[in-house]
């Protein structure tokens, strides 16, 4: 969750914490560290713009980050993963 920045599985707790994203800060650099500590090193922005990307360049240099802006960059992304 982004207000903890901690992985969660609970429906209920994923509730809370969707909710609490809209009035309290987010750590979004911690979550970034801790999904690649985890293993990942992919990630995938959705959605016109590369804000997020630049966002998680900066926090994990190493991480390999695509981009699915219309139906040919996703056909590109998918032909990657």
């Amino acid at each position: 969750n982004n207000v903890e920045a901690r992985f969660i599985s609970n429906a209920e707790e994923i509730r809370t914490c969707l909710v609490r994203q809209l009035s309290e800060s987010v750590l979004w650099e911690d979550c970034i560290r801790i999904i690649a500590s985890s293993g990942v090193n992919t990630f995938i922005e959705t959605g016109p713009g590369k804000v997020l990307s630049g966002l998680i360049k900066r926090t994990e240099p190493s991480a390999k980050i695509l981009n699915v802006e219309n139906i040919e960059s996703l056909n590109k992304v998918v032909s990657e993963i």
